[in-house]
């Protein structure tokens, strides 16, 4: 994306506020030789002063399977408007459109139930308390045959 030197935020706890805020983000890699993207919610958190995005992906969705052999783009963005030339007190100008977003770059690490359960389960934990915490009760009620067959359907 063009990105005026103007408009460039190079501060990460921003940046970070911003993600965890949109965190319904489009998530990016190539799949023979073609751009491909997932829509997905997204826990996104820092630890050691780097930032974390965590998520998981259906088995059936494709984009997972070569992930982590690439770097993948992950990104967020907020409500949008257009700005029209009417608005100025000079006629001579542009049309142009406002918004904010962040893009992301990075490695992935995926692993399926038979991989790090441990590590999927905490993923689903974490997206829980983030996005739904008052269901986390009713999720440890759950039978572990329930919950481990969830898990086995995502990566």
């Amino acid at each position: 994306m063009y990105l005026p030197k103007l408009n460039q935020q190079p501060d990460q706890a921003k940046a970070l506020a911003f993600m965890q805020k949109y965190s319904f983000a489009t998530l990016v890699s190539i799949i023979d030789n073609k751009p491909f993207a997932t829509h997905m919610p997204l826990v996104v958190s820092e630890q050691a002063g780097k930032i974390k995005i965590q998520g998981h992906f259906a088995k059936n969705n494709p984009q997972w399977q070569n992930m982590a052999e690439q770097e993948i783009l992950v990104m967020f963005t907020e409500p949008h408007a257009y700005v029209s030339p009417s608005l100025y007190q000079d006629a001579q100008n542009v049309p142009t459109w406002n918004y904010i977003a962040v893009h992301a770059y990075g490695k992935a690490e995926v692993y399926g139930f038979e991989d790090n359960k441990k590590e999927l389960e905490n993923i689903i934990i974490v997206t829980i308390k983030t996005f739904e915490e008052a269901y986390l009760e009713q999720y440890n009620a759950l039978t572990d045959k329930y919950k481990y067959g969830m898990m086995s359907a995502i990566v």
